[in-house]
């Protein structure tokens, strides 16, 4: 059988809290009849360059470690993914065997099987300007930029199609190295078996059992913030939000975990909104999607982003969404219809249009509906499809 063979560097089935891994497990289960999916990544325990027989959500899924991870959502001095391409370096041999097309979701990835001929696809999943980036994100590359860039630009002429989740990122390859492949423009999307509508009374019954269970007041308004706890996602801006709100009845809810939880924890106490911001730690996606259902807001403060899954995931579940103008929030969000994209990163302005979603009766089917051309399923198609042109 052929399989579509992707290289992410995760576990999956850890907890890892981030938009790239999510897109791996959909993509596992959208994949059409007559392929397997085989996922190349970490693991904790399971044996190394070996194929262990995987369950995601009901779909079988062969998996290859080429690497050990303990907390995925903390950063560690040597890069994670650096890591990781070492594993695939050792591994590669048992990696070639392996029938099918490869999908890197890091141009990094396809460095040990740039000569190997196989159809080969790669996934810029973040602005890759603002992604190298010092003041504002995490990302060691940006130490290196100019090497990142003559890397990425070298690789992409040994890839069979190159993608994008940013129009940012399509463009800056487009302008700067007009000689190089095209870059094409894929969007993200929700898992359509986890992030549906619910009615109100269904949504009730979420909101009270989990309030329970996460030791929550029932009777707030929930403002959802799902997100790695790193200098990208911008999480205090989200906390001074929270602050600058005169609704008392309103708390933020922070499901996600990484470096930065201890200082947020810290920034929450110096601002004493403590009654008003609540940490989950990192929750299942079954878990995010109940959240979604329950929540009136979701929230998004980053600095940067590609095309946010979670926040095609809110829409999905109906809820709206108040975001920066990061990656194509514009592309997804109607102004009034199903949330606002702020003009800037001012706290004040941010406060000022969740105030005007938390006040207002948002029709959630509405929302659901502005989302429903990223359909998860076309889209994967579509990768499929690419692969047969390319077999040609």
């Amino acid at each position: 059988m052929n399989n579509i063979i992707i290289f992410q560097q995760f576990d999956p089935e850890g907890q890892k809290v981030g938009g790239i891994g999510k897109y791996t497990l959909s993509l596992c289960k959208l994949t059409p009849h007559g392929f397997g999916s085989v996922v190349v990544g970490l693991s904790k325990e399971k044996e190394l360059g070996k194929l262990h027989d995987i369950n995601i959500d009901g779909k079988g899924v062969k998996f290859l470690p080429v690497g050990r991870v303990l907390n995925e959502n903390v950063r560690q001095f040597v890069p994670l993914s650096i890591r990781y391409v070492i594993g695939l370096i050792k591994y590669s041999r048992e990696i070639k065997k392996i029938p099918g097309f490869h999908f890197y979701n890091r141009i990094e990835y396809c460095l040990p099987f740039v000569f190997f001929k196989i159809v080969k696809m790669v996934v810029f999943h973040f602005d890759i300007e603002k992604h190298l980036d010092k003041s504002i994100s995490d990302s060691k590359y940006g130490f290196f930029r100019g090497a990142y860039i003559f890397l990425s630009k070298l690789i992409i002429r040994h890839v069979n199609i190159s993608f994008s989740v940013n129009m940012s990122t399509v463009r800056f390859f487009s302008d700067s190295h007009s000689n190089l492949p095209e870059l094409r423009f894929l969007p993200t999307w929700a898992d359509p078996a986890l992030f549906n509508l619910c009615g109100s009374e269904e949504r009730m019954l979420i909101k009270s059992t989990i309030s329970s269970e996460y030791k929550l007041p029932c009777s707030k308004k929930w403002i959802l913030m799902p997100a790695r706890l790193e200098r990208q996602k911008n999480v205090p801006l989200a906390i001074d939000v929270m602050q600058c709100i005169k609704d008392d009845n309103a708390i933020l809810i922070i499901a996600g975990d990484g470096s930065d939880r201890v200082a947020l924890l810290d920034y929450v106490k110096e601002l004493n909104v403590s009654e008003k911001v609540f940490f989950l730690g990192a929750i299942s996606q079954k878990k995010v999607a109940e959240f979604m259902s329950a929540s009136d807001l979701y929230i998004s403060t980053s600095f940067f982003e590609g095309m946010s899954i979670a926040l095609i995931e809110a829409l999905s579940c109906g809820l709206p969404v108040v975001t920066t103008p990061t990656g194509e929030s514009k592309m997804i969000i109607v102004d009034g219809v199903n949330g606002f994209v702020s003009s800037s990163w001012d706290k004040e302005e941010i406060a000022i249009l969740v105030e005007k979603v938390i006040d207002s009766d948002f029709d959630r089917k509405k929302c659901r509906e502005t989302i429903e051309k990223f359909d998860g399923n076309k889209i994967v198609d579509g990768i499929f499809k690419n692969y047969k042109d390319a077999m040609l």
